[in-house]
């Protein structure tokens, strides 16, 4: 007993140390930053609906409400000063501490703090509609405003070098001299242009085009000073906070805004940082535990065991966000279509009406009401374009008429021509695989027309060993062979659609030329009939 009791006395310090250094470093990763008590000034400009001066004189706007309401939940004051040179010569000049929304880009590492991103930026181009352009590139000799923003100033410069950029800081002075023809297009986030529309601008009886941009695309968030660090991570996590539990929707619908994607992205990020803490803290043990014994080898799987059971439930949050995001564009293509269509139709009836019981000599008042006709027309048509553009009608009839759709749709917008090979049988399977194919075939379409230079497409969906398998041939320029195709977001994005049925996407060169995306879905079926070997055949001329 004498010389066992010694041995045993010698693992005792260590293993308590051992774990008196896990838990301080869990502590430290997990505990919450402490602003302090101080009062942070926080800037903003005159940007609605975002951040602008009220009618009181006082800071309003989305962000405004978004951040003062979380900030006043952890107990953080602040004071909002208008700065109209912009967040990052403001910050840096240390004139605020804080700035509500501030685009994350790489020139701003070590100038200035920000956050993790709590929202999404989707930036886009407005033309008239009857004009020429449909693409960034068609734009390369144009007349483009922009807000001024220097950040905006190098997105667009390197990819319109001989476009003339005029800086208007209006969203409605931009959009209103767009309709007048004064310029060629304006750079907007879509955010401010759909809120600048609903606010009152009209374009007389022409429409207005949406280029989209997402290559220019990015994500916000809260900007500080490194003083004043603490802070902006409080209010950020505490935005995720809201996120989680419906006070972001509140204030959102307020101001009619934040799209289903941006509270996706809010609540996930700050789940993924409470995951992220928890895998720090097991990290940690882990090392520590590697110069101990047994004990200290079972601890390492056990964490590892951990990180993998993470990493599903990360999969499996991926894809559930990828669901709530469909339905959510489903709930808003119908209401688009269904609330505001009538509302526009029964418009377009009333003025129609009263039309026809004008004074006969008012010619004035007659040419009036036939503008607002043609203005309430063309809004509808932008109504409708918008609904489509959300969720395509058509996927409710089915996967066949859906793909049959969108491929005269891609011929039309880019005359290339196409072919689709598809089942005899009618292929009724359910609404997250018919919408998994149907992305993943917009998703190939987009990726043909912004690179393979091709003139075909042929297009093959095929049932067959209980698969669904999507095939689509170009006959472009094809994949170099130093380009991994895996690695951009498109691709990885028509994966992780596919990966998330049990399926799979691969991207290849063709042996004919081109390159091929094939997509294999498991199929579930609720109600097929024919012959699984029949098929027809639909070719664009």
């Amino acid at each position: 007993m004498s010389s066992t009791r010694p041995k045993r006395l010698k693992w005792i310090f260590p293993l308590s140390l051992v774990l008196a250094l896990t838990a301080a470093l869990g502590w430290l990763s997990t505990r919450q930053p402490k602003p302090g008590q101080q009062i942070y000034r926080i800037g903003f400009e005159n940007e609605p609906p975002l951040h602008f001066v009220g009618k009181d004189g006082q800071a309003t706007g989305l962000a405004v409400d978004m951040v003062a309401e979380a900030a006043s939940r952890r107990g953080i004051r602040l004071h909002w000063q208008l700065e109209p040179e912009g967040s990052e010569a403001a910050l840096t000049a240390k004139k605020v501490d804080l700035w509500p929304m501030m685009t994350i880009r790489p020139p701003r590492k070590g100038v200035l703090y920000i956050t993790a991103p709590y929202r999404e930026a989707e930036i886009c181009l407005l033309v008239r509609s009857e004009s020429s352009y449909t693409r960034l590139e068609d734009l390369g000799n144009s007349t483009i405003s922009y807000n001024g923003a220097p950040l905006d100033l190098s997105s667009l410069r390197p990819r319109l070098p001989n476009a003339r950029l005029v800086v208007i800081e209006s969203p409605k002075d931009s959009l209103e001299a767009v309709c007048q023809q004064r310029i060629d297009a304006t750079y907007l986030s879509e955010y401010t242009a759909v809120a600048t529309l609903l606010a009152g601008v009209t374009c007389g009886g022409q429409g207005l085009r949406v280029i989209q941009v997402p290559e220019l695309n990015g994500v916000l968030g809260v900007g500080a000073t490194f003083e004043a660090r603490p802070a902006a991570d409080a209010i950020r996590q505490e935005i995720g906070m809201m996120a989680a539990d419906g006070a972001l929707t509140r204030i959102a619908a307020r101001w009619r805004s934040f799209s289903g994607r941006n509270l996706e992205l809010a609540e996930a990020l700050i789940r993924a940082q409470h995951t992220e803490r928890r895998l720090i803290a097991a990290i940690a043990g882990a090392v520590l535990l590697l110069f101990g014994t047994f004990w200290q080898a079972m601890r390492i799987r056990q964490q590892r065991n951990i990180a993998k059971q993470a990493s599903t439930q990360l999969r499996q949050l991926a894809a559930n966000l990828q669901n709530v995001r469909e339905e959510e564009r489903t709930r808003m293509a119908r209401d688009l279509h269904d609330e505001l269509g009538q509302c526009l139709t029964a418009i377009k009836m009333d003025i129609g009406w009263a039309a026809g019981r004008g004074l006969p000599d008012d010619k004035i008042f007659a040419e009036r009401l036939q503008s607002t006709l043609a203005l309430v027309d063309a809004t509808i048509r932008t109504v409708r374009k918008l609904a489509t553009e959300l969720r395509p009608s058509t996927l409710d009839l089915g996967l066949k008429a859906a793909m049959e759709w969108q491929l005269e749709e891609f011929h039309t917008r880019t005359g290339i021509e196409y072919s689709l090979d598809l089942p005899h049988q009618d292929v009724q399977t359910d609404t997250q695989r018919s919408t998994a194919l149907f992305r993943i075939l917009q998703e190939a379409l987009t990726n043909i027309t912004r690179h393979a230079d091709a003139n075909r497409v042929d297009v093959r969906l095929e049932l067959s060993h209980g698969d669904l398998t999507l095939e689509v041939h170009d006959n472009g320029t094809g994949i170099p062979e130093e380009q991994s195709p895996g690695r951009t977001f498109g691709i990885i994005g028509m994966q992780e659609r596919a990966l998330a049925l049990g399926g799979e996407v691969t991207v290849k060169p063709h042996p004919s030329g081109g390159t091929v995306v094939r997509a294999r879905i498991p199929f579930s079926q609720t109600n097929a009939s024919g012959p699984g070997n029949e098929r027809n055949g639909t070719v664009r001329p």
